[in-house]
Parts: structure tokens; sequence; C-alpha cells
């Protein structure tokens, strides 16, 4: 897997327009396409527990989440270096676990 086909999931996903309802799921727990692409699998997973859904929603993040994950899909276009340094901010804006101290 490469950033523009991370990028078209994740805004597949929040579009709601998945092929399948396993679809995030297989890419959340997926290993393939190298340390970059884990690295953005696993902020995502991160997600919902750093922007809850509200109770019976059936979302899988609050809409703010949900806001974060397109921005994201933005930054996976925009290069390599440009994605690193997203997702180091990312962890301290967020409160996030070293995820990317991978990278060093």
């Amino acid at each position: 897997m490469n950033t523009k086909q991370a990028s078209d999931i994740i805004n597949r996903f929040v579009s709601g327009n998945m092929d399948s309802p396993w679809d995030w799921d297989d890419f959340l727990s997926e290993r393939d396409g190298g340390p970059i692409i884990n690295l953005v699998r696993g902020f995502c997973g991160e997600l919902a527990e750093i922007f809850p859904p509200r109770a019976e929603s059936g979302m899988y993040c609050s809409d703010a989440g949900m806001a974060v994950l397109l921005e994201l899909a933005a930054v996976l276009l925009e290069g390599e270096a440009h994605l690193k340094t997203w997702l180091k901010q990312a962890e301290i804006t967020y409160t996030l676990p070293r995820l990317t101290d991978s990278l060093e």
C-alpha cells in the first residue's frame, strides 16, 4: 500500500463509501506498506480514543476526529517528508504515544 491508496481509503471511510463494512478494520490491521503507512494506521487506530464518538451514535469517532482524518488524507498526498512532520506534530497535539520514534 502506498500513501495515495491510504489517502483514498481514509477519504472513503469518512464519506461512508467503503466497499465493504470490513475495509476500515482491514486497513487498520494489515501491516503492508512499510513503516510510514503503519504509522498512519496506528494514528488512525488511536483516533477513536482521542476523539470518542457521542454515545449511541454508531460513529468511529467524533466529527472533530473525522476532520483530523480528512486532514491526514490530504497530507498523505503531499509527500513523505511532510507526512512525517505532520505525524510528529500530531503526537504532540493529540498527546499520542510516540508512534514516530521508529522513524529516527
